[in-house]
């Protein structure tokens, strides 16, 4: 009987260990030729036409915008526009709500926002 209630006892606390947190997604970085503030407009316009996705943009500091785009309650991703010379370095992080491709999704998100992808 105690060789039973043993047993179950550490079945029980074996399924009560969690396991480590997943590293946070890497970002993809984008060169623009726009400025942060154009770039930041032109990636939540691209998320406005994808069907229910919402994009809020705003402002960072003295010079900088982010970018939040989001579907229903799930934050899909987070761009970073910062100055950089003439135009704009973009930083932009699909999270794991998204449920797609995200290289495919961040490159839709700054298609036509004259950017390039920068190799890290």
């Amino acid at each position: 009987m105690k060789r039973s209630v043993w047993l179950i006892g550490v079945l029980v606390c074996a399924g009560c260990v969690q396991p480590p947190p997943a590293p946070p997604p890497k970002p993809f970085a984008f060169e623009s030729g726009r400025t942060p503030y154009s770039a930041a407009i032109c990636i939540a316009r691209n998320a406005r036409n994808l069907a229910n996705i919402t994009a809020e943009e705003r402002i960072l500091g003295d010079s900088a915008w982010e970018v939040i785009v989001r579907a229903g309650a799930e934050t899909l991703a987070m761009a970073e526009a910062h100055n950089r010379g003439t135009g704009s370095l973009v930083t932009l992080r699909v999270t794991r709500d998204y449920r797609g491709n995200p290289a495919d999704f961040a490159r839709r998100l700054l298609s036509d926002c004259q950017a390039q992808p920068v190799e890290r």
